[in-house]
């Protein structure tokens, strides 16, 4: 106990410094925060030790120390009475050093913690990294909603209890990334659009030939059912747009605005192309409007799989690689890049223009997600309907 340092005849300061300097315990020293609270510590304990009885944040970014007011090393050697201050900054790291300067247990086991914890976040960016090269390979994104459900799958199955996890044991080899891209493929497979429709087909075309076979009629239904099948098929929008009512009218979508599934649509009868559709916010149904005769009520044909064409546009600070890095971003993404162009601006500032292939307008925004996560991209977004190359070339040169 301390008790006896308050008693009224150590009133005098130095003598209260002297005292507290005695050996009172043979491995124990009595240091001073910058607030006058004793803290105490192993004896030969150093500044980092100290840092790391203050708080493991304090210890994590520490940059130096101050000890009576004066500068010294990490390695300096903490005396009883010393008052000790130390300096940090939120952008600082432990260094693998530090293990052989501090003394004390408990700095060392947090020390050991951290590079713990890093080492487990490489390895799982490692891992991220191979199994998304791997499955580009094989024709599938790693930051699409269907791959990520399957990844969560396969998780599940091999007993890990999270995705960094997996991806930590991929690049350390405790599982074999042929494995996962295998078992991933496997469940994209028959997840797949065409495989659930083609099921579903093969389901129905059984129940009528079990039918025709109780009732002991011929296959009539059944080949009936396969015409009809066929027919939906033909008769399916190969834009993945149908109208209300009316299936089989020739729809195409308006190129103004490159509508994508899930966007709020609407439809214009147009003379001999058929049907116009248009995104709602498109600057053209403004004009269209005026002929609310030839508006006409369409939908999205969520039956089948479809592919739909959209640009974006992505703005960056310039650097060596930034378009490698954001096409695989996009790829990882599952975006089919169909075209690209670039332009850098004389301050730096890098515009990259895509046209992409995607499946629906939530897929967009996980593309978009994706490829804001690329370093130094500071935005990325759907190019608005007309947005040119002269607003473009605009936008640029007023960065």
């Amino acid at each position: 106990s301390l008790d006896w340092t308050v008693e009224d005849d150590m009133g005098d300061p130095h003598e209260f410094l002297n005292n507290l300097r005695v050996d009172l315990f043979e491995d124990e020293i009595f240091v001073f925060t910058p607030k006058g609270e004793v803290m105490s510590l192993r004896r030969d304990s150093t500044p980092l030790d100290f840092a790391y009885q203050v708080h493991t944040e304090v210890g994590n970014h520490c940059v130096g120390a101050k000890v009576n007011g004066a500068v010294v090393p990490l390695t300096y050697k903490l005396q009883s009475g010393d008052r000790v201050e130390i300096l940090t900054n939120k952008n600082a790291q432990p260094s693998r050093d530090w293990m052989s300067i501090v003394r004390t247990p408990s700095a060392r086991a947090k020390i050991r913690k951290y590079f713990s914890m890093v080492s487990k976040t490489e390895d799982a960016e490692r891992g991220r990294s191979d199994l998304a090269r791997d499955l580009r390979k094989r024709g599938y994104g790693i930051a699409t909603r269907r791959t990520t459900k399957a990844l969560d799958e396969v998780c599940g199955q091999l007993d890990f209890r999270d995705m960094d996890a997996l991806y930590a044991a991929i690049a350390t080899g405790k599982v074999s990334l042929r494995s996962v891209g295998n078992r991933v493929q496997e469940l994209l497979e028959q997840d797949s659009p065409e495989r659930q429709t083609e099921a579903a087909l093969a389901q129905e075309a059984r129940h009528a030939r079990d039918a025709a076979i109780a009732e002991d009629k011929p296959l009539a239904h059944a080949e009936l059912l396969k015409k009809r099948m066929a027919s939906d098929k033909k008769r399916r929008s190969s834009c993945g747009v149908v109208v209300k009512g009316d299936p089989d009218l020739l729809v195409h979508l308006a190129h103004c605005c490159n509508p994508v599934a899930g966007d709020d649509i609407v439809g214009f009868i147009t003379r001999g192309r058929g049907v116009s559709v248009h995104r709602k916010g498109c600057p053209n149904v403004k004009g269209l409007m005026a002929h609310p005769e030839r508006m006409i009520e369409v939908q999205w044909d969520t039956s089948g799989a479809t592919e739909f064409q959209v640009e974006i546009v992505v703005e960056a600070t310039d650097r060596m690689g930034l378009l490698k890095d954001v096409t695989i971003a996009l790829g990882d993404a599952g975006a089919n890049i169909l075209s690209a162009a670039t332009q850098t601006s004389s301050t730096g500032v890098a515009r990259l223009r895509f046209l992409l292939a995607i499946s629906d307008a939530s897929l967009l925004e996980a593309v978009l997600a994706n490829v804001s996560r690329v370093p130094l991209v500071y935005d990325a977004r759907r190019i608005m309907p007309g947005e040119g190359a002269q607003q473009m070339r605009r936008r640029i040169e007023n960065v």
